[in-house]
């Protein structure tokens, strides 16, 4: 009995030391749970705030894709405060870009037909109209009283319609031929005014007189419906236009070159070519092809102040309650579009179209034309 409880006895202080080695262990363990509930809690902060900062950078990058269009609006701005003036149409024709197709087959829908009154062949550059005819596969009805110039275009373009009429007021009148071809008139050259300038007393030296009946516009058939009206014949005109007043009923846009100064006598300028238009239900967009005179006194042709022609590029006024057909509508947008990429207003038209008739023109335009203009 004695020997076993010695045993007993010699047994009983390694038990306490694993008792005590236990108890250490559990208080480790309790310690070490401790430290991982901290860590948890920290944990859960941060994600807390990775959250918010996720949201943060969510708002960000949609208040980023919204300003983008006024980013651009304003990068658009500021070049135009760097150029302005005619550097700003400069860089309109620094920018090429398609119509979208949905757009040209509505202007399709329609034929598409220019009056051209001064229709010979120009030598320093196409016709104004000519990618409109080729874009919308249009026809020209072209009207040129001097034989030799009307069959010098007949034989370029075999696919418009010439006819060999002066159009004017409908009475009788003279064509005078002068030296430099096309600045031939039904006025008389005003040496009075162009003695003043280098050169042109001596284009606009007169060399022939052909007498001519004159047609009215509205008196020649087959005009109905025509978008574009080019009108080019050295002052006369407004008369031109008096003598139309039922074919521009149907005209979308009119280019027509107005004067500053009476190089021919008794010739209408440009205000009162202007009021006319106006009265006809038209806005000027543009002078366009600025043309100057160099003072004689100077003897330098490289130097010129003087402004005596220009190029006036008219549109039809848009009008909610009285909308030209869609169709019209939308070859203006492609005239517009063509002739001095007046692009802002093609979009303006577009614009017009989506309120009027509830088409979706615009926005494949705008974007269009985003893509051009940043992409240069």
């Amino acid at each position: 009995m004695r020997e076993s409880l010695a045993i007993l006895c010699g047994r009983l202080p390694a038990r306490l030391t694993t008792i005590d080695a236990l108890t250490a262990a559990q208080g480790e363990l309790a310690q070490s749970r401790a430290e991982l509930a901290k860590i948890a809690k920290v944990a859960a902060e941060v994600r807390a705030q990775v959250d918010i900062l996720e949201s943060e950078i969510d708002a960000k990058s949609d208040q980023l894709k919204q300003s983008l269009d006024t980013s651009r609006d304003l990068e658009a701005r500021l070049r135009l405060l760097a150029n302005p003036g005619q550097s700003e149409r400069s860089m309109n024709d620094s920018i090429v870009f398609p119509i979208p197709e949905v757009i040209l087959r509505e202007a399709r829908d329609k034929e598409f037909r220019v009056i051209d009154v001064g229709a010979q062949i120009l030598e320093s550059s196409d016709h104004v109209y000519s990618q409109l005819l080729t874009v919308l596969s249009g026809k020209v009805i072209g009207f040129e009283p001097l034989t030799e110039e009307l069959n010098k275009r007949l034989a370029q373009d075999v696919t418009a319609t010439l006819l060999p009429h002066a159009i004017g007021t409908g009475h009788p009148s003279v064509l005078h031929v002068t030296q430099f071809n096309p600045a031939s008139s039904l006025l008389r050259p005003n040496h009075l005014q162009l003695d003043q300038f280098l050169a042109l007393p001596e284009m606009l030296t007169v060399v022939s007189e052909l007498p001519m009946e004159t047609r009215r516009l509205d008196d020649v058939p087959g005009l109905d419906g025509c978008t574009l009206l080019k009108v080019d014949i050295q002052g006369g005109e407004l008369a031109v236009l008096q003598g139309a007043s039922g074919t521009l009923r149907d005209v979308m846009a009119v280019f027509i070159e107005v004067e500053f100064l009476d190089l021919y006598r008794e010739q209408p300028l440009f205000p009162a070519v202007h009021s006319f238009l106006e009265e006809q239900g038209f806005e000027l967009l543009d002078l366009m092809n600025l043309g100057y005179g160099s003072y004689r006194e100077a003897n330098c042709g490289d130097v010129r102040s003087k402004l005596l022609w220009a190029d006036g590029f008219y549109v039809r006024k848009l009008d909610v309650a009285s909308p030209p057909p869609l169709a019209s509508l939308a070859q203006l947008a492609c005239a517009t579009h063509y002739i001095g990429c007046k692009y802002d207003y093609a979009a303006h038209v577009l614009a017009f179209c989506d309120r009027v008739y509830g088409t979706s023109y615009h926005l494949p335009y705008q974007q269009s034309l985003h893509h051009a203009v940043f992409k240069s």
